[in-house]
Protein backbone atom coordinates (compact mmCIF):
# COMPACT_ATOMS: atom_id res chain seq x y z
CA UNK A 1 0.00 0.00 0.00
CA UNK A 2 2.94 2.20 0.28
CA UNK A 3 2.68 3.01 -3.53
CA UNK A 4 -1.02 4.18 -2.72
CA UNK A 5 -0.49 6.31 -0.38
CA UNK A 6 2.56 8.15 -2.10
CA UNK A 7 0.38 8.46 -5.02
CA UNK A 8 -2.33 10.01 -2.99
CA UNK A 9 -0.06 12.86 -1.75
CA UNK A 10 1.33 13.33 -4.97
CA UNK A 11 -2.48 13.86 -6.12
CA UNK A 12 -3.08 15.99 -3.09
CA UNK A 13 -0.99 18.41 -3.72
CA UNK A 14 -3.04 19.19 -7.23
CA UNK A 15 -5.87 19.14 -5.41
CA UNK A 16 -4.70 21.94 -3.29
CA UNK A 17 -3.88 24.06 -5.93
CA UNK A 18 -7.71 24.02 -7.32
CA UNK A 19 -8.84 27.67 -8.55
CA UNK A 20 -12.04 27.09 -6.44
CA UNK A 21 -9.46 27.14 -3.01
CA UNK A 22 -8.05 30.65 -4.14
CA UNK A 23 -11.97 31.86 -4.84
CA UNK A 24 -12.02 31.11 -1.07
CA UNK A 25 -9.03 33.29 -0.24
CA UNK A 26 -9.67 35.78 -1.97
CA UNK A 27 -10.51 39.14 0.83
CA UNK A 28 -12.19 40.80 -1.63
CA UNK A 29 -14.90 38.81 -2.15
CA UNK A 30 -17.44 38.68 1.07
CA UNK A 31 -17.73 34.93 3.01
CA UNK A 32 -21.76 35.49 1.65
CA UNK A 33 -20.73 35.48 -1.48
CA UNK A 34 -18.12 32.54 -1.47
CA UNK A 35 -21.00 30.23 -0.19
CA UNK A 36 -23.14 30.67 -3.28
CA UNK A 37 -21.92 27.34 -3.83
CA UNK A 38 -23.59 25.33 -0.97
CA UNK A 39 -26.80 24.21 -3.07
CA UNK A 40 -24.46 22.66 -5.30
CA UNK A 41 -22.95 19.94 -3.13
CA UNK A 42 -26.31 18.62 -2.66
CA UNK A 43 -26.25 15.89 -4.51
CA UNK A 44 -22.70 15.17 -3.02
CA UNK A 45 -23.71 14.77 0.52
CA UNK A 46 -26.58 13.47 0.33
CA UNK A 47 -25.17 10.68 -1.81
CA UNK A 48 -21.99 10.49 -0.27
CA UNK A 49 -24.33 9.05 3.06
CA UNK A 50 -24.96 6.21 0.56
CA UNK A 51 -22.13 5.38 -0.69
CA UNK A 52 -21.63 4.51 3.10
CA UNK A 53 -24.89 2.88 4.25
CA UNK A 54 -25.27 1.03 0.76
CA UNK A 55 -21.20 0.80 -0.58
CA UNK A 56 -18.78 1.01 1.64
CA UNK A 57 -20.83 -1.50 4.39
CA UNK A 58 -20.79 -4.98 4.55
CA UNK A 59 -21.62 -6.48 7.46
CA UNK A 60 -21.45 -9.98 6.02
CA UNK A 61 -17.95 -10.13 5.16
CA UNK A 62 -15.76 -11.00 8.25
CA UNK A 63 -12.48 -9.33 7.28
CA UNK A 64 -9.85 -7.11 9.28
CA UNK A 65 -10.24 -5.13 6.20
CA UNK A 66 -14.00 -4.55 5.79
CA UNK A 67 -14.52 -4.32 9.24
CA UNK A 68 -12.15 -1.23 9.06
CA UNK A 69 -14.35 0.17 6.60
CA UNK A 70 -17.70 -0.54 8.55
CA UNK A 71 -16.66 1.25 11.02
CA UNK A 72 -15.66 4.09 9.15
CA UNK A 73 -18.69 4.39 7.72
CA UNK A 74 -20.67 5.17 10.29
CA UNK A 75 -18.92 7.91 11.42
CA UNK A 76 -19.56 9.29 8.29
CA UNK A 77 -23.17 8.61 7.38
CA UNK A 78 -24.75 11.21 8.87
CA UNK A 79 -23.23 14.76 8.33
CA UNK A 80 -25.67 15.16 5.76
CA UNK A 81 -27.88 16.47 8.55
CA UNK A 82 -25.49 19.39 9.29
CA UNK A 83 -25.73 20.78 5.58
CA UNK A 84 -29.69 20.85 5.73
CA UNK A 85 -29.37 22.91 8.88
CA UNK A 86 -26.63 25.27 7.22
CA UNK A 87 -28.81 25.75 4.11
CA UNK A 88 -31.61 26.67 6.43
CA UNK A 89 -29.48 28.70 7.68
CA UNK A 90 -28.03 30.54 4.91
CA UNK A 91 -31.44 30.99 3.78
CA UNK A 92 -31.75 28.92 0.96
CA UNK A 93 -35.31 27.51 1.60
CA UNK A 94 -36.48 30.60 0.72
CA UNK A 95 -34.03 30.79 -2.69
CA UNK A 96 -35.29 27.04 -3.86
CA UNK A 97 -38.60 26.37 -3.31
CA UNK A 98 -40.29 22.65 -4.16
CA UNK A 99 -39.67 19.34 -5.19
CA UNK A 100 -39.51 20.52 -8.25
CA UNK A 101 -37.15 23.13 -8.35
CA UNK A 102 -34.87 21.48 -5.80
CA UNK A 103 -34.50 18.76 -8.74
CA UNK A 104 -33.98 20.91 -11.33
CA UNK A 105 -31.48 22.44 -9.79
CA UNK A 106 -29.40 19.48 -8.79
CA UNK A 107 -29.72 17.76 -11.90
CA UNK A 108 -29.03 20.86 -14.08
CA UNK A 109 -26.31 20.54 -16.72
CA UNK A 110 -23.61 22.74 -13.70
CA UNK A 111 -24.05 20.33 -11.81
CA UNK A 112 -22.45 17.72 -13.78
CA UNK A 113 -18.86 16.84 -12.58
CA UNK A 114 -20.80 16.79 -9.38
CA UNK A 115 -23.40 13.98 -9.94
CA UNK A 116 -20.38 12.28 -11.97
CA UNK A 117 -17.71 12.12 -9.11
CA UNK A 118 -20.24 9.58 -7.34
CA UNK A 119 -21.17 7.71 -9.60
CA UNK A 120 -17.96 7.13 -10.62
CA UNK A 121 -16.67 6.53 -6.76
CA UNK A 122 -19.62 4.15 -6.51
CA UNK A 123 -18.82 2.02 -9.93
CA UNK A 124 -15.39 1.41 -8.29
CA UNK A 125 -16.47 0.86 -4.44
CA UNK A 126 -19.17 -1.36 -5.33
CA UNK A 127 -18.40 -4.98 -4.75
CA UNK A 128 -14.32 -4.23 -4.45
CA UNK A 129 -12.04 -5.65 -1.88
CA UNK A 130 -11.72 -3.86 1.45
CA UNK A 131 -8.16 -2.09 0.19
CA UNK A 132 -9.87 -0.54 -2.76
CA UNK A 133 -12.56 0.76 -0.84
CA UNK A 134 -10.14 2.14 2.04
CA UNK A 135 -7.90 3.41 -0.66
CA UNK A 136 -10.99 5.45 -1.94
CA UNK A 137 -12.05 6.54 1.74
CA UNK A 138 -8.26 7.87 2.13
CA UNK A 139 -8.72 10.48 -0.57
CA UNK A 140 -11.75 11.36 0.46
CA UNK A 141 -10.34 11.94 4.00
CA UNK A 142 -7.69 14.05 2.79
CA UNK A 143 -9.74 16.12 0.35
CA UNK A 144 -12.51 16.35 3.13
CA UNK A 145 -10.03 17.71 5.63
CA UNK A 146 -8.39 20.36 2.86
CA UNK A 147 -11.96 21.14 2.18
CA UNK A 148 -12.86 21.77 5.74
CA UNK A 149 -9.94 23.77 6.89
CA UNK A 150 -10.02 26.52 3.74
CA UNK A 151 -13.92 26.54 4.64
CA UNK A 152 -14.27 26.99 7.74
CA UNK A 153 -12.15 30.78 7.99
CA UNK A 154 -14.99 31.68 5.49
CA UNK A 155 -18.06 30.37 7.88
CA UNK A 156 -16.52 31.95 11.19
CA UNK A 157 -15.88 35.38 9.59
CA UNK A 158 -19.93 35.26 8.09
CA UNK A 159 -21.01 33.78 11.31
CA UNK A 160 -19.74 36.91 13.61
CA UNK A 161 -21.67 38.68 11.33
CA UNK A 162 -25.10 37.30 11.11
CA UNK A 163 -24.49 35.66 14.33
CA UNK A 164 -25.18 32.04 13.80
CA UNK A 165 -23.32 28.68 13.58
CA UNK A 166 -22.84 26.88 10.62
CA UNK A 167 -22.14 22.95 11.75
CA UNK A 168 -21.21 21.69 8.07
CA UNK A 169 -19.10 24.62 6.91
CA UNK A 170 -17.89 25.48 10.46
CA UNK A 171 -16.19 24.58 13.14
CA UNK A 172 -18.14 21.27 14.12
CA UNK A 173 -17.48 19.44 11.02
CA UNK A 174 -13.84 20.25 11.11
CA UNK A 175 -12.75 19.35 14.32
CA UNK A 176 -15.09 15.68 13.50
CA UNK A 177 -12.90 15.05 10.50
CA UNK A 178 -9.14 16.18 12.63
CA UNK A 179 -10.42 13.32 15.18
CA UNK A 180 -10.56 10.75 12.43
CA UNK A 181 -6.94 11.94 11.58
CA UNK A 182 -5.62 11.99 15.07
CA UNK A 183 -7.38 8.49 15.74
CA UNK A 184 -6.06 6.37 12.69
CA UNK A 185 -2.35 7.66 12.56
CA UNK A 186 -1.55 4.49 13.60
CA UNK A 187 -3.98 2.82 11.24
CA UNK A 188 -2.54 4.62 8.68
CA UNK A 189 0.95 3.66 9.24
CA UNK A 190 -0.01 -0.27 9.89
CA UNK A 191 -2.12 0.20 6.05
CA UNK A 192 1.07 0.85 4.44
CA UNK A 193 2.98 -1.86 5.85
CA UNK A 194 0.45 -4.20 3.66
CA UNK A 195 2.13 -6.05 0.65
CA UNK A 196 -0.37 -6.18 -2.10
CA UNK A 197 -1.15 -8.60 -4.87
CA UNK A 198 0.23 -6.50 -8.51
CA UNK A 199 -4.01 -6.64 -9.61
CA UNK A 200 -4.91 -5.26 -6.23
CA UNK A 201 -2.05 -2.70 -6.41
CA UNK A 202 -3.13 -1.76 -9.54
CA UNK A 203 -6.73 -1.35 -8.79
CA UNK A 204 -6.23 0.63 -5.77
CA UNK A 205 -3.96 3.58 -7.77
CA UNK A 206 -6.82 3.47 -10.69
CA UNK A 207 -9.12 3.70 -7.67
CA UNK A 208 -7.21 6.59 -6.76
CA UNK A 209 -6.40 8.68 -9.48
CA UNK A 210 -10.33 8.32 -10.95
CA UNK A 211 -11.56 9.68 -7.46
CA UNK A 212 -9.21 12.44 -7.59
CA UNK A 213 -9.91 13.05 -11.19
CA UNK A 214 -13.47 12.98 -10.42
CA UNK A 215 -12.92 15.14 -7.09
CA UNK A 216 -10.84 17.93 -8.94
CA UNK A 217 -13.35 18.43 -11.77
CA UNK A 218 -16.13 18.92 -8.97
CA UNK A 219 -13.84 21.55 -7.33
CA UNK A 220 -13.51 23.09 -10.71
CA UNK A 221 -17.10 23.13 -11.14
CA UNK A 222 -18.13 24.63 -7.96
CA UNK A 223 -15.71 27.89 -9.10
CA UNK A 224 -17.11 27.64 -12.15
CA UNK A 225 -20.49 28.05 -10.62
CA UNK A 226 -19.60 30.25 -8.18
CA UNK A 227 -18.25 33.06 -10.83
CA UNK A 228 -21.40 32.67 -12.71
CA UNK A 229 -23.78 33.06 -10.02
CA UNK A 230 -21.53 36.29 -8.58
CA UNK A 231 -20.75 37.59 -11.85
CA UNK A 232 -23.75 39.55 -12.18
CA UNK A 233 -24.32 40.08 -8.31
CA UNK A 234 -28.16 41.52 -8.17
CA UNK A 235 -28.79 38.24 -10.43
CA UNK A 236 -27.21 35.98 -8.13
CA UNK A 237 -29.90 34.62 -6.34
CA UNK A 238 -32.38 34.03 -9.42
CA UNK A 239 -29.33 31.86 -11.06
CA UNK A 240 -29.06 29.70 -8.07
CA UNK A 241 -32.55 29.11 -8.09
CA UNK A 242 -32.86 28.50 -11.44
CA UNK A 243 -29.70 27.56 -13.54
CA UNK A 244 -31.78 27.41 -16.77
CA UNK A 245 -31.49 31.58 -16.61
CA UNK A 246 -27.75 31.05 -16.65
CA UNK A 247 -27.99 29.40 -20.08
CA UNK A 248 -28.25 25.23 -18.87
CA UNK A 249 -30.90 23.42 -19.31
CA UNK A 250 -31.38 20.71 -17.01
CA UNK A 251 -31.16 17.11 -18.13
CA UNK A 252 -33.73 14.56 -16.94
CA UNK A 253 -32.47 12.43 -14.25
CA UNK A 254 -33.19 9.37 -16.70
Amino acid sequence: MKHVYARIRARLDEYKRAPFYEFLRDPAIRPGDKLVFAPCIGHFVMTFTDLNKLIYRDLSFDDEYQQIVNRHSYEDEDHWMWLLDDLRKLGWDDKITGITESMRFLWSDCMIETRMLMYRVVARALGAHPLIKLSIIEVFEDCGNVFLSRINPVARELCREREFELDFFGRLHLDNELGHVANEGELSRRLQEIELTEELRRSALEAVEDTFDGLIAFMDELWSYSQMALGTRDNAESIAADPGRAGTEPRAAW
